[in-house]
């Protein structure tokens, strides 16, 4: 009996390792390799056809066996290349992202495809030399962003400047029409916002604008600029009519000369100032010095 089931046991085991495929000698079957991944062709690429970002590609710059540069329909220029590459194009594309990113950021219209339409070219020029400095064929585009930016830097300065000297003409005219006992003094705050004005077209090419600096800020700038002109102007305005500066000054057409001038200097009031402070405390120290003795 115990022999039976021993029997019958093994038979049962014997048709289950049949119907597993392990059994009568036969190995299971063995699992296909995982494929590995297969690098992009960059020959593939064509103009209108999207690329690894799903953007259209709208023009291409260059390419190799292991690069591709190519502008898309946002008018962004892009860089793919194989992982393998990423060492031999670190220098490059270090100097390459940081033109980049001023060109999106700082130009526009024409000059922003001009500066994308280099950045591909030199890109591609350096990889094909198979440069391991960026400085000399990035040297050109980096020079034509620079000077397009402050181009663009300098006019949002002078725009900032025009209109707020209309904006304060505005202003002080109204604040004359509603008090009239201000008309002097808002008098020379025109006649310094005048001088402040012609101050920043003169020297429009040697004031210091950073070109990579925020619109904001330049803007800020220049209605800054206008500001102190009308303020210095109202300062050296009361200095005159207190008679505390300047007492051959009496006329009014030579108090609105000095206005203007205080607004396109803008240092003619400081150092006036600066002047007084040190007539001031010497005449402080004079008074508290004890008096010698006469002999």
């Amino acid at each position: 009996m115990i022999e039976a089931e021993s029997a019958m046991g093994a038979e049962t085991a014997e048709g289950a390792t049949s119907r597993n495929g392990n059994g009568n000698g036969k190995e299971p079957p063995k699992k296909p390799p995982i494929a590995e991944a297969r690098e992009p062709d960059y020959q593939e690429y064509r103009i209108k056809k999207a690329g690894n970002n799903g953007e259209l590609i709208t023009q291409i710059w260059g390419r190799g066996p292991h690069h591709i540069i190519y502008e898309t329909e946002s008018r962004l220029v892009r860089v793919e290349y194989h992982d393998s590459y990423e060492s031999e194009l670190a220098p490059l594309l270090a100097e390459f992202s940081r033109l980049k990113v001023l060109a999106e950021c700082r130009l526009t219209g024409k000059k922003k495809a001009a500066a994308i339409k280099y950045l591909g070219l030199s890109l591609q020029t350096a990889i094909v030399a198979k440069a391991k400095a960026a400085d000399a064929h990035f040297s050109n585009t980096s020079a034509f962003i620079n000077t397009k930016a402050d181009q663009n830097a300098r006019l949002v300065f002078l725009c900032s400047v025009a209109i707020s000297v209309f904006v304060l003409l505005a202003a002080l005219l109204a604040l004359r029409s509603i008090a009239p006992s201000t008309t002097n003094l808002a008098t020379a705050a025109i006649a310094g916002a005048f001088g402040a004005f012609l101050a920043s077209l003169v020297r429009s090419s040697e004031i210091q604008i950073d070109p990579f600096s925020t619109m904001t800020f330049v803007v800020a700038q220049g209605v800054n600029r206008i500001l102190l002109g009308t303020g210095f102007a109202v300062i050296a305005a009361m200095f005159i009519q207190a008679k505390l500066a300047l007492g051959m000054v009496a006329e009014p057409s030579a108090v609105m000369a000095v206005c203007v001038l205080a607004g396109f200097s803008q240092r003619f009031v400081p150092e006036l100032l600066g002047r007084m402070e040190s007539q001031l405390g010497k005449d402080d120290a004079d008074k508290t010095q004890p008096k010698s003795p006469a002999p």
